[in-house]
């Protein structure tokens, strides 16, 4: 899982993946389809930079392989995909990983590839992007590919699914993360889902 894309620019797309859904399989998908990228590295947080509570590590770096396998088959005929544990080298287990220190890393541990930091929907607004660290250096040291919100799902949500023990919302969460992904969300019983 640490190993890096076999090419020269590759775009980064980090995220909680908490879980991994449609909304960020068609952000992917944007990155992809502009053309500009021969890799895609999908690097999970392994402590939030903002404090959200999480899946463990392991789980979402598994789910994540799921999601990989059943939303993104035909791209990687077309793109190399890499899921990255970078953070997990870089955790002290104290203080979270910024995306700064991610860029920072991918680029000692690979110095001749160019990467570029994706944006998703919701880090988007102006507000919310500077609250990252070194979000100026990001955008001057590596630039952003900044995706649009076609799909409108939110992990938020997903977790709210997983907790319910409605049939209709069970139905939600199998259509937002694919069943795969729900599959083992059930099985390990994350985000409160009932036995």
């Amino acid at each position: 899982m640490s190993r890096h894309c076999d090419s020269q620019r590759a775009a980064v797309f980090g995220s909680a993946f908490n879980p991994p859904q449609r909304g960020h399989a068609d952000v992917a998908r944007q990155a992809i389809e502009s053309g500009r990228f021969h890799c895609l590295v999908l690097v999970p947080n392994i402590a939030h930079a903002f404090g959200k509570a999480m899946a463990p590590y392991p789980s979402r770096l598994a789910m994540l392989e799921d999601f990989v396998d059943q939303w993104l088959v035909k791209e990687r005929e077309q793109i190399e995909i890499v899921i990255s544990d970078v953070e997990s080298r870089l955790f002290d287990g104290t203080a979270p990983v910024f995306t700064i220190d991610v860029l920072d890393q991918l680029r000692r541990e690979a110095q001749t590839w160019r990467y570029e930091f994706i944006v998703g929907p919701d880090n988007a607004d102006p507000k919310q992007w500077r609250r990252f660290r070194a979000a100026s250096r990001i955008e001057r040291d590596y630039g952003l590919f900044r995706a649009r919100e076609r799909i409108a799902v939110r992990s938020t949500d997903c977790r709210r699914w997983a907790a319910s023990g409605d049939t209709q919302d069970h139905q939600r969460l199998h259509h937002a993360v694919g069943a795969s992904v729900f599959a083992r969300i059930r099985q390990q019983r994350l985000y409160g889902a009932p036995d």
